[in-house]
């Protein structure tokens, strides 16, 4: 069952907005532009049909006629007459156009099939709703002269009362029908944020899983990345964002998505030793040194050693030439002090 808000909504109509920024007073506004044209022009037209008339025009349509000793008119109040009758046009014409749209439009077009058949008893309920309130139109002419001086004929009232219906239905459908499009494009859109919002996570949950896991590393791009074992990595070249990680399959290498600072934060001090700005080496992968470099096993690479990292290489207790000759000299110093 809809809510109260909902049927005042599904009362609205718009004319030619996508923003649904025009509502039934704007749609009644031009509504009402519309039939003060329509009253001036029947004016004109009556008045012109007359040969020689004796009166002017703005006398014509303050008296609706030229009789003699008709009162002086000023273009005001040929202009306010032409507001008034407009303005009870527009009422009355109010009556049918919510009719079809609270009774006709909700109990005949809302539970039809959809098929073009289907909309023929629609369309013969508006044609008799228009024959019947243009009737009591008619009859309000001929009993209450002084409630309308522009008085259209039967047939008009009955195309003009008969078009608005059908314009109302029409805009409603159109107006229901690009909120479902937006509804769509909506519901389209929370589906796209929650599969981004979803792959985020499972990019965190993973990175955590690997960043506590400290046999591994993740290797490659965002888009494209493998999870690798330290025990596998030959060595890092790089000396800033997104250093290259060489290993023994197959002397394979592949761009980290990380900086090499980070990479020296996770990799462990027992494995792993920076011996250059640049380069970062397994030492299980460190079988020889020449000079200023290091050889590495299984690969015809030569890793550079600088000199701000030559002593940590020298003292190191796998790859270093004099860690044992240096544990001796600090004991002997403790002892002698």
């Amino acid at each position: 069952m809809r809510s109260s808000n909902s049927r005042f909504k599904h009362l609205r109509f718009i004319i030619a907005s996508n923003k649904r920024s025009f509502t039934d007073p704007i749609t009644w506004f031009v509504f009402f532009l519309l039939t003060v044209g329509f009253c001036t022009l029947h004016f004109l037209n009556i008045y012109y049909l007359i040969e020689n008339p004796p009166c002017g025009f703005l006398e014509f349509v303050v008296n609706n006629d030229c009789i003699e000793g008709g009162r002086k008119a000023t273009p005001m109040n040929a202009f306010l007459m032409l507001l008034k009758n407009s303005l009870v046009y527009t009422l009355f014409m109010m009556m049918p156009v919510y009719f079809n749209v609270v009774i006709l439009k909700k109990y005949i077009i809302d539970n039809s099939t959809g098929t073009i058949l289907s909309y023929v008893p629609y369309l013969l309920a508006v044609l008799i709703n228009a024959l019947l309130f243009a009737w009591v139109m008619h009859f309000i002419y001929h009993q209450f002269p002084s409630f309308m001086k522009v008085q259209f004929r039967y047939l008009v009232n009955v195309l003009t009362i008969f078009g608005t219906q059908l314009v109302a239905t029409g805009l409603l459908f159109r107006r229901d029908m690009l909120e479902y499009i937006r509804e769509l494009e909506r519901a389209k859109k929370r589906e796209q944020k929650f599969k981004e919002e979803n792959f985020q996570l499972k990019e965190k949950l993973q990175d955590i899983e690997i960043s506590g896991d400290s046999n591994v590393l993740k290797v490659g791009t965002k888009k494209s990345y493998k999870i690798i074992q330290l025990k596998d990595i030959l060595y890092l070249q790089g000396d800033g964002n997104e250093p290259l990680i060489f290993t023994n399959d197959d002397s394979r290498k592949y761009r980290g998505s990380k900086s090499m600072s980070d990479y020296k934060e996770h990799l462990p001090t027992d494995q792993f030793i920076q011996v250059h700005r640049s380069y970062i080496v397994a030492k299980d992968k460190v079988v020889g040194r020449k000079g200023n470099v290091l050889l590495l096993k299984d690969v015809d690479v030569e890793i550079p050693i600088s000199k701000s990292y030559e002593s940590k290489v020298d003292r190191d207790e796998i790859i270093g030439f004099q860690p044992e000759i240096d544990k001796v000299i600090s004991a002997l110093k403790n002892g002698n002090s």
